[in-house]
């Protein structure tokens, strides 16, 4: 991998889009008073676990269908991305890439685009890529607003090659997670990384996280991704969790 990150962005994180940009922009979006916004992500996640319940889907079909309609799932990401948790695990992978000197990124499974948004801020070269849903509707709304140029591609109609894929919060939802690394694994350039965190358990509060993919729990999942061509590259309690194509 070689290149550099774009010069021209600010030394910092100030330039980066902020947490109470991103509700502003729901309320922009949906037209809403702030008040609303901030009543809606809050109860975000709860909502869409009773959407998951009501519609009980139970095929990968059923699945699919439940995450291109879901009303609440906008809400349930916004409040995630919005926890210092979650934002410091996208700097920390901008840090990252920073210093693999890596230039090209596919945020795959992106939901509202927060992190890739965030890596284009920052100047490198992003792909936004998840199924044609509303959740993805936002993602390409703010694209176009902030002015950024990020491509954006259906996640089954990837072509490229990428030096870095983002993978964060993706696997626990899909109906067979080996199938989808196979499938991000030749969309990487070799010795690329793929930058992951998962979330194997299935309970009340996401019930979305099918539990058939509780067997992945620990050690199980990095021996998957050994057995699927990924050298993990160590500390062990690095969030995200960095897998290099062999």
């Amino acid at each position: 991998m070689s290149g550099k990150v774009n010069d021209s962005k600010k030394e910092g994180n100030n330039h980066l889009t902020s947490t109470e940009d991103l509700v502003s922009e729901i309320q922009e979006y949906l037209g809403w008073d702030i008040s609303r916004a901030v009543e809606s992500l809050s109860k975000g996640t709860r909502m869409l676990a009773e959407e998951w319940n009501n519609l009980n889907p139970q095929t990968p079909e059923e699945i699919i269908d439940f995450y291109k309609k879901a009303d609440h799932y906008i809400f349930d990401l916004a409040a995630w991305h919005r926890t210092p948790e979650r934002r410091n695990r996208t700097l920390a992978s901008i840090s990252l890439c920073k210093q693999e000197g890596i230039t090209s990124v596919l945020d795959f499974g992106c939901g509202i685009g927060q992190d890739g948004i965030l890596f284009a801020e920052s100047g490198f070269r992003v792909t936004l890529s998840d199924l044609p849903c509303k959740t993805f509707d936002f993602a390409k709304w703010r694209v176009k607003k902030k002015g950024l140029s990020i491509k954006l591609v259906n996640s089954s109609e990837l072509e490229e090659k990428y030096e870095c894929i983002l993978c964060f919060d993706v696997l626990e939802h899909v109906w067979d997670p080996r199938e989808v690394i196979q499938y991000l694994k030749r969309h990487l350039f070799d010795r690329g990384i793929l930058l992951v965190t998962v979330a194997f358990y299935h309970n009340e509060i996401h019930p979305m996280h099918l539990q058939k993919n509780e067997k992945y729990r620990g050690v199980e999942f990095y021996q998957l991704m050994t057995t699927l061509g990924f050298r993990w590259e160590p500390p062990w309690n690095r969030i995200p969790s960095v897998f290099r194509k062999k």
